[in-house]
């Protein structure tokens, strides 16, 4: 969802696109300095749901002379939106903008044009209690959704072609990147699994969401952070329990199953946590490491050239997941990069992506 920010942008950068909001950028104003990047927000309209899809866009240093450039999908996490790498609320110094600038700047990339489409939910457009969560964004998983709505077709089937028609970017898979942290990570993973090579020319997971059988780890933090009830409920400062439900709105939306209209895949009035597996089967299905077992799937994701990374210390415990992930594509000899840094799960997003964009746009074409 947009939120409203103190925007410098450069007003020639967006000469030839329509619908993007921008404003002037004092830097570009002097005839002698040198070109301006631009950082713009435009909206996609949408037959598949029922907003246009926000986007944030990164234009670089001469976008107006220098096209056409190919393009970075940088995908945001649970909670973030369109905006969440511009103003910082994806982790500290998270402002793609500086960070791209400065690599370009020192020569460790290219140009590029980057976008973050906005993956959050409306909850007002959803059912039962839904609506009254104010208390943190739940986001999309980049999945198709009988709850949330057709994420993964919106981006795939509306967003790149919109930014294709209508921004001065390369068409083309060898032309285009994919990134992103947490939400993002697993939306990278989940996406170059699906489509690999025929969509991307490199994936770059941070802090990604890599293998769900460890999500059950957080069971106790779920029921402690509910305590003395049969079943946990989304609330404000409840971090796993809300993470947890934005989850299966995901991974087990049940539109008969009222008032929060998901499956649940623990049983939570017992104390040992016991996992549904008719339920998690369902989270199965999109679960990263057990799509490395079929081997279309695995297929998909060797074609395509893999980094990752995560804190040591992720407290969702991530970096188990993302070790493991790792360890099972050695087995499978399937190639990438990965690499365990010290910190938490939102640290160091200004270091990442300063080490991450240039390492993706270096395998575009």
């Amino acid at each position: 969802m947009r939120a409203p920010l103190a925007l410098a942008l450069a007003a020639s950068a967006l000469a030839g696109c329509t619908g993007a909001d921008v404003t002037d950028d004092d830097s570009a104003a002097d005839d002698d300095s040198p070109p301006a990047s631009a950082y713009v927000f435009d909206a996609v309209p949408s037959a598949l749901r029922q907003n246009p899809v926000d986007l944030g866009i990164y234009l670089p240093p001469g976008y107006e002379e220098g096209g056409p450039w190919p393009v970075i999908y940088l995908l945001h996490g649970d909670g973030g939106d369109e905006s969440s790498y511009i103003d910082g609320s994806a982790g500290e110094d998270s402002d793609v903008k500086t960070v791209a600038d400065a690599a370009i700047a020192a020569g460790l990339m290219g140009g590029a044009v980057i976008v973050t489409p906005d993956a959050s939910v409306d909850v007002s457009a959803l059912p039962g209690e839904w609506p009254t969560v104010t208390y943190f964004d739940p986001g999309g998983f980049y999945v198709d959704s009988d709850l949330d709505g057709p994420y993964q077709t919106v981006l795939m089937d509306e967003v790149l072609p919109y930014v294709e028609a209508n921004y001065d970017v390369l068409p083309g898979p060898e032309h285009r990147g994919l990134m992103g942290h947490s939400m993002g990570g697993f939306g990278t993973l989940h996406l170059a699994l699906e489509y690999g090579s025929g969509a991307w020319a490199a994936a770059c997971a941070m802090s990604p969401m890599a293998e769900f059988y460890v999500l059950t780890l957080s069971g106790p933090q779920v029921a402690g952070e509910n305590p003395d009830v049969e079943m946990p409920v989304p609330g404000e400062g409840k971090s796993f329990t809300n993470l947890y439900y934005s989850l299966a709105a995901s991974f087990s939306p049940n539109l008969e199953a009222p008032p929060w209209y998901v499956d649940h895949p623990i049983v939570w009035s017992d104390p040992s946590l016991p996992i549904v597996d008719e339920v998690f089967d369902r989270w199965y299905a999109f679960d990263p490491m057990t799509r490395l077992e079929d081997p279309a799937a695995r297929e998909r994701l060797a074609s395509v050239p893999l980094r990752m990374d995560v804190g040591d210390h992720d407290e969702y415990y991530f970096h188990i997941m993302a070790g493991d992930f790792s360890t099972r594509l050695d087995e499978l000899g399937i190639a990438h990069e990965y690499e365990l840094y010290e910190g938490l799960h939102s640290d160091r997003v200004y270091e990442r992506l300063a080490s991450n964009l240039p390492w993706v746009a270096s395998h575009l074409q």
